[in-house]
């Protein structure tokens, strides 16, 4: 009995060790994740402390990994003796923690051997997927400042990170995440359902999801446009043959006649021989499902060649990122895709609502059918400047584009105020046409 308990309590402290490390909220300058190594050296040895005092039914296991970590040990400490760092403290650091992990990777082994794989592996997968959700909601708390006390995880404007406090960490802590979560469905431990709520963020349907809103716009403007016809091509890839899987379900909903369905490789250059079989079947809307270099690839090649269609757009994963909306400019102009802004708090910098209410009473005035809209306001701190681009793609009277692509830039100093928005001629070199545009000038 007195076995059993330690060495279950080792195994809960594992997964303490997997999770509650991750869920500390307090990061300080000038070493920020200072409690949170602390935290999980601290849980690590209660492991080893606790699986020590059980009695081990087997001989303790030395997994070969331990060898290579102890290798490298002795690797640093030889560097160390021998003068060739420049910072001795760093490599005794990076000693403790090569030793650390040696320890822990025998901790696993020897709970295997003792427990059984089964118990071992889904009580961790559990404690993974329950922490990456909370540090997903944590993600969320940050990103939408919802109120917390002082000091409460460091917050980067336009950025997520939650408790883990660095967003590339924090994508790989959710990354585990989801593969636990994988893991445990695929061992029957959590049904289909809670486990697509907790991996998916496009609701129970989710390949129809992902073209939805692009279909919405199509059957609100379908009869004043006389969209009839639709043309489909998709790279040869998971997620873009999963988009145009949905697509063709509210292809269906909506009413309209493929005409033309092919898929390209993704190794696929030159996009000219699929614009013109596009352009061959005449179609009123072309919808692509592709990844960000097909896409820059696609957009370039339609506006070389001129693709004449009354509604172009889709799945375009690529123009929702600053530097690819940049590349490509006003070759942007009449595009209908999905981007990532909302009018939260958050969101909201300066001259970004403006811009939305400016814009939307211009093109009332002007008659423009807005069938489509996008913003993207992302900040960043570069060399003292601090720039909030915007994206926005409508679709004009008779499928013509009016669109604008704007940016809206403050120095970290501004001692005047922001001047009036002028409206400019934007040139939309796919159609040849000419409309004018909402910019700021700073």
């Amino acid at each position: 009995m007195r076995r059993s308990f330690f060495l279950r309590l080792g195994l809960v402290c594992c997964g303490l060790l997997l999770s509650v490390p991750f869920l500390n909220p307090y990061h300080y300058y000038p070493l920020l994740t200072f409690y949170s190594e602390w935290l999980a050296f601290a849980i690590g040895l209660l492991a080893l402390a606790a699986v020590a005092i059980a009695q081990s039914k087997n001989p303790i296991p030395v997994p070969a990994m331990c060898f290579g970590l102890v290798a490298l040990t002795v690797l640093l400490l030889l560097q160390v003796a021998l003068g060739r760092v420049a910072y001795p403290l760093l490599s005794g650091l990076g000693t403790l923690y090569l030793i650390w992990a040696a320890l822990l990777v025998m901790l696993g082994a020897w709970l295997n051997s003792e427990l059984g794989e089964e118990t071992v592996s889904r009580t961790l997968q559990w404690w993974l997927a329950l922490a990456g959700t909370l540090a997903a909601v944590s993600g969320f708390v940050q990103y939408y400042r919802i109120g917390l006390p002082p000091g409460v995880y460091v917050t980067t404007v336009n950025q997520m990170s939650g408790t883990v406090n660095q967003v590339n960490n924090f994508a790989d802590y959710l990354g585990c995440a989801f593969v636990s979560v994988a893991f445990l469905h695929a061992r029957n431990a959590l049904r289909l359902w809670p486990a697509v709520v907790c991996a998916l963020p496009v609701g129970p349907d989710p390949r129809p999801a992902i073209t939805e809103g692009f279909f919405e716009i199509i059957k609100a403007n379908k009869e004043k446009l006389g969209l009839k016809t639709i043309a489909i091509a998709t790279g040869d890839g998971e997620a873009t043959r999963n988009g145009s899987d949905g697509a063709r379900v509210n292809i269906k909903k909506a009413g309209l006649e493929i005409v033309y369905d092919k898929t390209y490789p993704l190794a696929t250059t030159d996009f000219s021989p699929i614009v013109r079989a596009l352009q061959a079947t005449n179609a009123d809307v072309v919808l692509i499902s592709a990844y960000p270099n097909d896409s820059v690839g696609m957009i370039r090649s339609v506006n070389e060649l001129g693709l004449k269609t009354k509604v172009f757009g889709g799945n375009l994963t690529g123009p929702q990122s600053t530097s690819i909306k940049t590349s490509l400019g006003p070759g942007l102009n009449g595009i209908i895709t999905f981007d990532w802004w909302l009018p939260a708090p958050a969101m909201r910098f300066p001259g970004v609502m403006e811009f939305l209410k400016a814009y939307q009473e211009r093109a009332g005035k002007e008659g423009v059918v807005r069938v489509f809209e996008l913003l993207e306001a992302e900040l960043h701190t570069s060399m003292g400047l601090v720039g909030a681009t915007s994206f926005f793609g409508e679709l004009g009277v008779e499928g013509e584009p009016l669109a604008v692509c704007i940016m809206l830039q403050t120095r970290a100093m501004v001692i005047h105020p922001v001047s009036k928005p002028v409206w400019r001629r934007v040139h939309d070199e796919r159609s040849g046409t000419s409309s004018e545009a909402l910019l700021r000038d700073f």
